[in-house]
């Protein structure tokens, strides 16, 4: 930790002015700490009436700075138990939500003890493999973050592996469970794993144990979706222009996904002022402030906003298109990648793009820099110089299906779907067919405008993957996004008969209900959006029984005594991108929503 030391930005601020930004967005300072040379500070701060509904406990969050090993230690040093609860017992938890409530524990205990090597082991020998595809900046804030939690507890069960799979093992199971024949190659390779430092003989003869019970219990095709649930639930929305009263750029997301009984007592915002990137004492990268909605531990953004006013999120995207021998970077690393080097909504794109993917997933990238308000749904699966789109569907669709002339090449496995992105109306035509195949009816004028092709997400009126989505969303600064892929070429990926399976017909409907919805309600307010609406546009799940919201939309809130006392399954935010404030909702229901205002903390560009 005692190598070069820059100063941490060129705007960086005194532990005075800090106290005094985190004092106006209604934080105490509670806690200052500092690397072991004292030149770099980390600082933890209390919401003075933000608290958890539960817990009783004030809502936190985060200054850190330097270089990415210094910042992760400064996170260890101040919440050595957050991440340790996020490495233990999030990790553990969260690979049982990957399937069905009501399954037998004889199926469900041996499948979630497999994917919880998966997720372990299979990301690690995958990283051992190929440890380029991670970029070593994030890996060290990982070390850093270990160091932390040893500096205030030589016995803590964090370790570097851990960090790996917490923020990139939902990438690796992904990889594996998503394609046709994905999660045989994972059973084969780990029937092959062998030690190392970091996995250790018992290891592998539990995990030969956990696949050898799980191989018995591989589901049939026409199962899959009786075995597995997976968490496909966000939502995003980016407005501007002549969509809002003021004129400003306003972000939202609806980051869904399950808190395993451990995030929502964990989750807080923390700022990033990272130092620039030095070689031999000559700049080589300046990486950019930020400010992200994450828990400690999570070096991986699933929500951020940085100082150039360009915001990131991520949604589940189940399609075929993926890589289980090479997962990549996806998801949470993938925020916080491109978060770094988005000086523009392009730079983000673009850094998307160039990564080394593995895994299918939606990416929402919006930003307001020197007043050039642009948005984009990034559509993107595995890397690669060439896609057949037409490899994924089953073979008896082809007929149905549109040829290969009449489809774009990708960017290296990527679609880009900017605001002013027009969705060629002809390949509605070959809806009529695939909804045929599949029992359902075709209503065209549905698919039109802002109509809704489901009246509520229980109707199922959609053929699971198997047709072309609509884009909706017709006015100038306006794009939604869900979990479904709306090009084209995407929706092809996603038409591999495994991935439909697992995800499941109910998913689909529900993934496409939500997105009309939401399209619905964010141009029914068309041109008198601000920031209050955004949220209430954004919120609109929250089962809230007040006017304009789907109150009883989740399951286990159909009947509640007390709504606010129901856990908040991720975070939902709202970013001003223009001013660069933030506001996100995390926790319980009943907990206050909590601000960041990022220009207070690490100065404007």
């Amino acid at each position: 930790m005692n190598g070069l030391f820059q100063k941490a930005g060129s705007k960086g601020k005194s532990i005075h002015a800090l106290t005094a930004a985190f004092e106006q967005d209604g934080f105490e300072v509670v806690k200052v700490v500092t690397t072991p040379n004292g030149k770099r500070h980390g600082i933890c701060a209390e919401h003075k009436t933000a608290k958890n509904s539960i817990t009783g406990k004030p809502k936190k969050a985060y200054y850190v700075e330097g270089k990415p090993a210094e910042m992760g230690y400064l996170i260890g040093l101040m919440a050595p138990e957050d991440v340790e609860r996020m490495a233990e017992d999030y990790t553990e938890n969260i690979a049982f939500s990957f399937f069905q409530v009501d399954l037998d524990d004889s199926i469900k205990k041996p499948l979630g003890d497999l994917f919880a090597e998966i997720a372990t082991n299979f990301t690690y020998r995958r990283y051992l493999e190929h440890p380029r595809d991670i970029p070593r900046p994030l890996l060290d804030e990982m070390q850093g973050v270990v160091k932390g939690c040893q500096a205030v507890n030589p016995n803590t069960k964090v370790t570097f592996k851990k960090l790996l799979c917490l923020n990139a093992g939902i990438d690796t199971l992904m990889s594996v469970l998503y394609p046709t024949g994905g999660f045989k190659r994972a059973l084969e390779d780990l029937f092959g794993l062998k030690t190392d430092k970091e996995v250790t003989a018992l290891e592998v003869e539990l995990t030969k144990m956990a696949v050898a019970a799980a191989a018995r219990l591989i589901p049939r095709l026409e199962k899959a979706g009786e075995y597995f649930r997976i968490p496909i639930m966000c939502n995003g929305m980016s407005v501007f222009g002549g969509a809002t009263a003021d004129g400003k750029h306003y972000f939202g997301r609806d980051f869904m996904f399950p808190a395993a009984e451990v995030y929502q007592d964990t989750a807080c915002m923390i700022i990033y002022n990272p130092a620039p990137r030095r070689f031999w004492n000559r700049v080589i990268r300046k990486p950019l402030p930020f400010v992200a909605v994450t828990a400690p531990g999570f070096v991986g953004c699933p929500t951020a906003m940085n100082v150039n006013g360009v915001g990131f999120g991520v949604d589940i995207a189940p399609a075929g298109n993926c890589n289980p021998m090479r997962p990549g970077m996806n998801s949470l690393l993938m925020g916080r990648y491109c978060i770094e080097r988005g000086k523009d909504a392009e730079a983000a794109v673009n850094a998307i793009n160039r990564a080394q993917r593995g895994v299918s997933w939606i990416y929402f990238v919006a930003g307001s820099t020197d007043g050039n308000d642009r948005a984009a749904v990034v559509e993107a699966g595995m890397t690669a110089g060439e896609l057949d789109y037409l490899k994924y569907p089953q073979i008896d669709l082809r007929g149905l299906l549109p040829p290969r002339n009449e489809l774009r090449n990708a960017n290296r496995g990527v679609f880009v779907r900017w605001n002013d992105y027009e969705f060629d109306e002809r390949f509605f035509d070959y809806n009529d067919g695939l909804f045929k195949r599949f029992g359902k009816q075709f209503v065209r004028q549905n698919f039109e405008g802002d109509k809704r092709i489901n009246r509520n997400w229980k109707d199922k009126k959609v053929p699971k993957a198997y047709y072309f989505a609509p884009k909706r969303t017709g006015e100038p600064g306006v794009i939604i996004a869900s979990n479904h892929f709306v090009t084209p070429e995407m929706r092809l990926c996603g038409m591999d008969p495994w991935t439909a399976e697992v995800a499941g017909e109910k998913r689909y409907n529900d993934i496409q209900w939500r997105y009309d919805e939401l399209n619905k309600r964010v141009m029914a307010a068309y041109g008198e959006i601000d920031f209050d609406k955004a949220k209430e546009l954004i919120d609109f799940l929250a089962p809230y029984p007040k006017k304009n919201r789907v109150y009883r939309y989740y399951p286990s809130m159909r009947d509640p005594k007390d709504p606010k006392k129901y856990v908040i399954d991720g975070s939902v935010s709202v970013c001003n991108l223009t001013d660069r404030v933030i506001e996100s909702h995390f926790g319980y229901y009943g907990d206050e929503w909590v601000r960041i205002t990022l220009d207070k903390y690490v100065g404007n560009r």
